[in-house]
Parts: structure tokens; sequence; C-alpha cells
């Protein structure tokens, strides 16, 4: 990954890239993170760390435009986590989940470029028990975690 990115935001709410010494749109501090750099976001004024708010803006952004990864149901559920007693279980199962998932994105990927020089349907079973492994792990570290009882593997 490469170094952090410093963004500064103005009063005027605009925002600043100190590597390129230019102002940016929100869309293209999307465009950023998408392309793999990490950011740090900074209020001029304050000279509070204001990354959270401006990463929430971005998939505020998304989330109403196009077609939204969230589902009211979800959001709703997901609201009814702040504050209650699994709030910190569900943050960790939740980072765990999409940490996973980006894991599995870029094996498929991978694996989708290796199979143009090997045997397609042998490529595609051995993904798939691989996957289906990994989440199983997953599972089992969940639960561990959290002193929760695992099932047996013939559940």
């Amino acid at each position: 990954m490469s170094q952090v990115r410093t963004i500064k935001k103005y009063s005027n709410r605009r925002l600043y890239d100190t590597e390129e010494s230019s102002y940016v749109t929100l869309a293209e501090v999307r465009q950023l993170i998408i392309d793999g750099t990490e950011i740090h976001v900074v209020d001029v004024v304050s000279g509070e760390d204001i990354t959270r708010q401006i990463l929430i803006q971005i998939i505020s952004e998304q989330e109403t435009g196009g077609q939204p990864m969230f589902t009211e149901e979800l959001l709703t559920k997901m609201i009814r986590f702040y504050g209650g007693a699994f709030q910190s279980v569900f943050t960790d199962y939740l980072g765990k989940t999409v940490e996973m998932l980006n894991n599995q994105q870029q094996a498929y990927h991978q694996q989708w470029r290796d199979m143009l020089n090997a045997d397609s349907m042998a490529s595609v079973s051995e993904m798939t028990q691989q996957n289906i492994e990994r989440w199983n792990e997953m599972q089992r570290e969940l639960l561990q975690m959290y002193g929760l009882p695992q099932r047996n593997e013939k559940d």
C-alpha cells in the first residue's frame, strides 16, 4: 500500500490534497481510496482528524445514487446495535467479514487470471473449496473469540 495521503478540509468545505497541491472533490478522494491510497483528512481550523466523517460522507453519497449496498432493513438493524451489549461484537464481526470478502475478491481476481492458463473446472472447484474453508475458519475464530459454543463439522 502507498503512503498515507493527507487531505485538508478548509472552512469553505473544500478539500485540498497536500501531495498534489490542488483542491480535490469528494469523488476524487473516493477514487484515491478505490485505487488503494490510504487517506488522512484534517480539519484545518480545529486540527481535528475528520477522516471517519469524510468516509461516511462518501458512503452516504454512494448510497443515495445508483445501486445502494445497504437496504433499509440492514441499516435499521445496524442502528439498533449502537449502544447495545453486542456493539463491539458486531463491529468485530463486520470488520472480519468485510476483510474476508476483500481477500476473497482478490483471490478470485488472481484465480481468474490463472484460469486462462489452466483447466477451468478444476480451478473453479478448488476456488470454491478454498472459499468454504476460509468462511468456516472465520466463523470458528469469531465463535472462539467470544466464547460461544462451536457447532460440529457435521451440522
